[in-house]
């Protein structure tokens, strides 16, 4: 979680988005944990894989070696295309808004005020837990799945929406 003091500037992607105001405040700003990225890296080295060792039988059918070498270029390319959806992806946290900013070709701002913010939950796999990321649901409807550090994040949130219950009494 990269959590910004005043005077910070978040990246460039999150920047344009901020409002004049939110600039002065501390922002939390996180991509998506990196195990969304595992399945399709595990799926292009299998086709790797799969494609050397077909290409490496004497009696392979050249039709089956394009079919597989062919398949492989395309779970690379869609890896390549995650990767790329990964690193523009970011959920921003103010004093005022929660943010998610997305899209590679085409951008998406998706916000929610903190002061009308009803319910949030966080939930846990015993997967995530072992990879250290969770969902959170904000609104009972809104999913948003590889958040690293969710315990961490719920509570920064949670001291945004309640400052004055959060101060130890004098």
């Amino acid at each position: 979680m990269r959590l910004l003091s005043p005077g910070a500037t978040p990246p460039a992607d999150v920047n344009k988005y901020l409002l004049l105001h939110e600039h002065e405040h501390q922002v939390i700003t996180i991509r998506r944990h990196y195990v969304v990225l595992l399945p399709w890296a595990a799926a292009a080295v299998g086709g790797l894989l799969v494609a050397i060792t077909i290409g490496a039988m004497p009696h392979a059918n050249r039709s089956e070696q394009l079919a597989v070498w062919l398949l492989t270029a395309f779970l690379f390319l869609e890896f390549l295309l995650t990767v790329g959806r990964w690193s523009v992806w970011y959920f921003v946290v103010t004093s005022q808004r929660l943010l998610i900013i997305s899209g590679l070709s085409r951008h998406k701002v998706a916000m929610w005020p903190l002061d009308a913010l009803k319910g949030m939950t966080i939930e846990r796999t015993f997967y995530s837990r072992f990879f250290n990321y969770g969902s959170l649901i904000v609104q009972s409807r809104t999913f948003i799945d590889y958040l690293p550090y969710p315990e961490q994040l719920y509570l920064e949130i949670c001291k945004l929406l309640y400052p004055s219950r959060l101060l130890p009494d004098d």
